[in-house]
């Protein structure tokens, strides 16, 4: 950035801090020590140099100045220090509209997703064109399974287009792109880049860029004047875990013992390492699980454990409860699993001499019956 200066005074100049401390001030042709620095509208620096010294300005002699802006800023404030005054002030930078074109930065332009979550990318397109102030938005190279929308950050709204007014030349946009909780090897590969290019596109170029299917090179952007930003996600897969059974309620008498077969599946996109199951039991009961530790389950996979759950010698009649916890890791990180209840009945023992007693009355009763009704037939 150039800045030009010109002493503009003429005039009466207070003289306690330039040359002469015994006048209250003095009729001079020049300006000792200007101290100029440029700031923005927090009152920071934001130049390089921080301030810049001129020794000497003759009356009405243009003083040109070169700072470089540490900030990309639509505006500054021009400080100028010289004997005990201090001047500011506001001036609106001027955008280069030779370029015709708008320029798309992000800050995080490269992020990582977890299938069936979002990415959000903050999106600042700035407009350096005096012609066209209408830009379709549109994102090339991403797999089909990826949506995506382009919202406003201030109001939430989705776009398609954007338009630029003589007064706002920056516009603050947010992309948003959505991984599928699924994927397949042909659309894009786990834990690898996927590179795609955001762009703002002019009105005559539209058509130009209309196939989605094909992959469009920066260098062909640049040909047609279109812009854009690179950008990257990487999608990982996510670690989940299911445990099955054909039933998780048993019924046992007193002295049996629960078995049954637990189907561990990983249900996720992720391979599952140091898969741990464990029953906990009720007070006095015992239970075991074999194996009781998997060393890895890969996506769509299962392995079956056996569990053994053994209740006391005295057990009472009721109802009872078993836990069965898994936990499990995925890329280094816990997986969130959902535990399991068995419920177990316990029933009260049969008494097999009533039983049976009962039962020999039963069929005596009924032959009573059956001879009664042939001795009275035959009279």
């Amino acid at each position: 950035m150039r800045l030009t200066l010109r002493n503009t005074t003429g005039g009466l100049i207070e003289g306690r801090k330039i040359e002469l401390e015994d006048f209250e001030g003095i009729r001079t042709d020049q300006i000792s020590n200007v101290y100029v620095s440029l700031l923005n509208d927090q009152n920071s620096i934001v130049s390089q140099p921080y301030e810049a010294k001129i020794p000497r300005m003759p009356y009405n002699e243009p003083i040109p100045v070169d700072f470089l802006l540490l900030q990309d800023l639509d505006n500054v404030i021009v400080k100028s220090i010289y004997g005990d005054k201090s001047e500011e002030k506001k001036i609106y930078l001027q955008k280069d509209e030779s370029a015709n074109k708008v320029l798309i930065t992000s800050e995080q332009f490269s992020q990582e997703a977890d299938l069936g979550t979002r990415a959000n990318y903050d999106l600042t397109l700035e407009l350096f064109s005096s012609t066209a102030n209408v830009y379709k938005l549109d994102v090339f190279n991403l797999p089909r399974q990826v949506a995506y929308d382009f919202v406003e950050a201030q109001t939430g709204a989705r776009l398609s287009q954007v338009k630029f007014s003589q007064d706002v030349n920056t516009r603050k946009l947010a992309l948003a792109i959505y991984l599928p909780d699924r994927y397949d090897s042909t659309s894009f590969v786990i834990d690898r880049p996927m590179i795609f290019l955001a762009a703002a596109i002019p009105q005559p170029q539209i058509n130009e860029v209309a196939d989605k299917e094909r992959k469009y090179s920066p260098a062909e952007f640049d040909r047609l004047g279109i812009s854009y930003v690179r950008l990257e996600l990487v999608p990982r897969g996510v670690g989940r875990i299911q445990v099955r059974a054909t039933n998780f309620y048993q019924e046992l008498n007193p002295g049996e013992v629960a078995q049954m077969n637990l189907t561990i599946y990983n249900d996720g996109t992720r391979r599952l390492d140091n898969i741990r199951v464990r029953a906990d039991a009720p007070l006095d009961w015992t239970s075991s699980i074999v194996p009781d530790l998997i060393p890895s389950l890969m996506p769509g996979k299962e392995e079956i454990v056996s569990a053994t759950i053994m209740p006391p010698p005295d057990i009472s009649v009721g109802d009872y409860e078993t836990t069965v916890r898994t936990e499990a890791y995925a890329n280094n990180r816990k997986v969130e699993s959902e535990d399991k209840k068995i419920r177990i009945h316990v029933a009260a023992s049969a008494n097999i001499l009533g039983t049976a007693a009962l039962v020999f009355l039963l069929v005596g009763v009924l032959a009573g019956v059956v001879i009664f009704g042939l001795r009275l037939s035959r009279r």
